[in-house]
């Protein structure tokens, strides 16, 4: 299932800049999930989540860096393992009921698909004789399967919403009723992130860059200058270290209004509460501590937004966000000052559509004719490391340790995996005699740049005939208008009455 990201804006980068609400929410929003084949009502949905995804797992501790993705071999193992556990459960009558939790506790829990399509080769009897109603069928390729009323009972609603322009002047978007809601009616679940240590979302100040081959901004210092936009759609409290992010579908485009002074003539009709759904909320979370709960590598919580009163098809969902919250947000207000220099800020998107097809300016050029200070060029570009014969073709920098020049030329296809787009230098620019124009580019490492496709420090890529659709404009790190110091930042204030004491971790 293939997915497409789109950029709206809500305003201009100017006004953006001069308007204190617009950098305090995502201008990224409508992610789009496609179906790549017919799904049946109840089947589990699957996607691809790009070639590094296991390996990025393994520098989070979820699996061994040193194996990578299981083999068949080792998962028939894995699988054996699993069997034994679960026939042993299967005296107690419940053949399938433990797969869940022995899966997700197993060494090969992170590949849980692959472990269903193999038990489902092997275990199709046992599943017939022994499957309850609370198990999930297993279906060709790893996909499992929940009758519909199954789901209605046991799941929770995704589409009771829809996100458009709020009726709050600046909020940008907001969440609505596509139904008729019942008070005490469920709108709509809110899985959560927990992250025990909120200074991981600090904004450190930018260093210079170490070597000619890192993106400005690649290097940070320990200075806090700031907080990560995510924070604006977190929950927290004031006696915590905990924050709860939320990654429900639609719940976090639901604003704020007051039951304390005027919202735009607009009052609450939601609030939100822990779930009682269980198998998607573990309430014994509830009672670990922060400490406790650092060592949970899973979605073990979630909240659901419940109607306070009837609500009608196209209102928009408004919850209050806090005593706390509403004093911080008035403070800015009253504090808040345009940026120096905000009226020659521009955004890479902003550029794109305006220079598109253009011409793209050498660094020579740029000498004259400068970009923006808040852009820089970036190319699609996959790198992988060189050969012998690169190695023996590569030419030697000014002198022998001086790293080496390696030339490679560009290939199509490039510029479909975002993962490619990495900064560059344009170097060179040759027009043909048919108009074509190809540039010949220095390809630079970036902070989010994985580490199997990183330029060695001992190397300088030069990369020939790379056209001029796979160079774009990006924004530098930290230059948005959402990274302005002064941007509004502050979590979500949770209740007293539904937080708990086992969270409070700070000496107010």
């Amino acid at each position: 299932m293939p997915f497409h990201f789109t950029k709206h804006y809500i305003c201009t980068s100017l006004l953006c800049y001069a308007i204190p609400p617009k950098q305090s929410f995502t201008y990224y929003h409508d992610l789009t999930t496609y179906a790549t084949k017919p799904i049946k009502a109840g089947d589990e949905l699957y996607e691809d989540f790009g070639q590094h995804y296991y390996s990025a797992r393994a520098q989070g501790g979820a699996s061994s860096a040193a194996t990578g993705p299981p083999t068949n071999d080792s998962m028939d193992g894995s699988v054996d393992s699993i069997k034994d556990d679960l026939t042993k459960k299967d005296k107690a009558g419940g053949f399938l009921s433990g797969l869940w939790g022995v899966v997700q506790d197993s060494p090969v829990g992170s590949f849980a698909p692959k472990v269903f399509q193999k038990l489902s080769d092997d275990l199709d009897t046992a599943t017939a004789d022994n499957a309850t109603p609370s198990a999930p069928k297993f279906v060709s390729k790893g996909t499992t399967h929940h009758e519909p009323e199954w789901l209605a009972e046991n799941g929770r609603c995704l589409d009771n919403i829809r996100s458009a322009e709020s009726n709050l002047e600046g909020a940008g978007r907001g969440a609505f009723a596509t139904r008729p809601l019942a008070a005490g009616e469920v709108i709509g679940p809110a899985p959560l992130v927990h992250i025990t240590d909120r200074s991981l979302l600090d904004i450190r100040e930018p260093l210079p860059p170490s070597s000619d081959d890192m993106s400005e901004g690649a290097l940070l210092s320990d200075t806090v200058v700031g907080k990560q936009l995510l924070l604006n759609y977190c929950f927290g409290h004031n006696a915590s270290t905990m924050l709860l992010c939320n990654v429900g579908v639609g719940t976090g485009y639901i604003n704020h209004a007051s039951t304390r002074s005027d919202s735009d003539g607009l009052e609450p009709n939601a609030e939100f509460r822990w779930s009682s759904q269980a198998g998607l909320h573990n309430a014994s979370w509830l009672e670990m501590t922060p400490d406790e709960l650092d060592n949970e590598r899973s979605l073990g919580l979630m909240l659901e937004y419940v109607a306070t009163r009837d609500i009608e098809p196209g209102e928009e969902i408004l919850i209050d966000y806090g005593r706390e919250w509403e004093e911080a947000w008035e403070e800015h207000l009253a504090k808040w000052k345009p940026q120096p220099g905000s009226d020659n800020f521009r955004e890479a998107a902003d550029l794109n559509e305006e220079l598109m097809g253009e011409q793209i300016l050498t660094i020579a050029e740029q000498y004259d004719y400068p970009y923006p200070a808040t852009v820089e060029t970036s190319c699609y570009y996959h790198y992988v490391p060189r050969t012998d014969e690169e190695e023996d073709a590569s030419e030697n920098g000014a002198d022998a340790s001086s790293p080496r020049i390696v030339r490679r030329e560009w290939q199509p296809g490039m510029e479909t995996d975002g993962t490619n787009l990495r900064a560059c230098r344009i170097l060179n620019r040759f027009e043909h005699e048919n108009g074509v124009e190809e540039y010949t580019v220095r390809v630079l490492n970036n902070d989010e740049t994985h580490h199997d496709a990183l330029v060695p420090d001992d190397e300088r890529l030069v990369v020939t005939k790379m056209p001029r659709h796979a160079i774009v404009f990006t924004d530098r790190m930290y230059t948005t208008d959402q990274h302005l110091p002064n941007a509004f930042r502050h979590e979500v204030m949770i209740p007293d009455e539904i937080m708990p004491e086992s969270w409070r971790n700070k000496h107010l």
